[in-house]
Formats: C-alpha cells, sequence, structure tokens
C-alpha cells in the first residue's frame, strides 16, 4: 500500500499538470520519495483529489458512435397444414368471443361499502373504485368460503371444457 505524505500529494499536482502519463507519473514519485508508487495509484489518488490529469490529444482513439445493426424482419410463420393429395391449405383462423356479460339486477339496498361487507357477502365490485359511490354486491353466498353469489360466480368462472378423445385414440 502507498504511502501519501503531504509532499507527495504536492508533487503529484504538479506533476498531473505536466504531459505525462500515470505510468510516468508514478516512476518519478517513487524516485524522488524511495516508495513504491503505481500507475494505478496514481490514477485513483488524482481521482479522490479531484485532480484532473493531463491527457494528451491523440493519445486515444475517439470514440465512434454506436451504430444500431439493422433488425432483421422476423420469418413468416408457415400456418400451412399438409393435406393428402398435396394441396397445402391454411389453418382457419380461430376467433374466441367471449360470452355476453348478462348485468345482474342488484337492489340499491343490498349494495354495500367495504365498511359494511361482512363474510359471506358477494364481493362483486360494482362501478368504479375511484368513485364515492362504488360498492359491493352485498348478495347473500351459497357458503361463508364463497367469494360471490350465484348469479356473480356464474360469471366470474368459466367451467373448462374437455375435448373428448378421438375414437381412434381411445381404443389404444
Amino acid at each position: 500500500m502507498t504511502k501519501w505524505t503531504e509532499e507527495a500529494i504536492e508533487a503529484l499536482r504538479r506533476l498531473a499538470r505536466s504531459e505525462l502519463t500515470g505510468k510516468q507519473i508514478a516512476e518519478m514519485l517513487s524516485e524522488e520519495f524511495g516508495a513504491k508508487f503505481t500507475k494505478n495509484a496514481v490514477l485513483g489518488k488524482a481521482d479522490r483529489l479531484g485532480v484532473k490529469m493531463f491527457f494528451r490529444p491523440g493519445a486515444l482513439p475517439p470514440a465512434e458512435p454506436r451504430v444500431p445493426k439493422p433488425r432483421r424482419d422476423p420469418k413468416p410463420k408457415n400456418h400451412a397444414k399438409f393435406v393428402w393429395g398435396g394441396r397445402m391449405t391454411a389453418r382457419p383462423t380461430l376467433v374466441v368471443v367471449p360470452p355476453p356479460v348478462e348485468e345482474i339486477a342488484i337492489p340499491e339496498s343490498q349494495r354495500v361499502t367495504l365498511e359494511e361487507l361482512r363474510l359471506g357477502q358477494c364481493l362483486w365490485p360494482l362501478g368504479d373504485p375511484a368513485s364515492e359511490d362504488f360498492r359491493y354486491c352485498g348478495g347473500k353466498c351459497d357458503s361463508v368460503v364463497d367469494s360471490y353469489c350465484r348469479g356473480h360466480r356464474a360469471l366470474a368462472y368459466v367451467p373448462i371444457v374437455r375435448k373428448k378423445k378421438p375414437a381412434w385414440r381411445a381404443a389404444g
């Protein structure tokens, strides 16, 4: 570890104004003070002291601006399906349309605020949560562990439709 004295720091400041590299300054400080000064010790101390080192123009090549690589267009996906007979046919596009949401008529007397909500009441939100007239359904749930009344449960949970196995797979 390099021992930095006040004299060594003053010499570093003086030498930093000259056109010397960090390695040359380190060698000169080592000769002058009899201690081992490395290039990294000199540069680190200069940085901590806020001393600007003189860098010769042209010592480092100018940084070239990065040019982003042109993006390649992704290959078009082949959605064709082979059909016996040598023809390629495109797969039909599947459009999933959610079932229409039927609005359930909820009487104003049944609607509750968050503070009025109790266990076994429907948690279905009604309106904009940021507005003051935001309420919950508050209808009676079938059991205490249910979150929604029957009408809202039908809207919230869509039953899973399992596809039947083809006959040729079921036989094996």
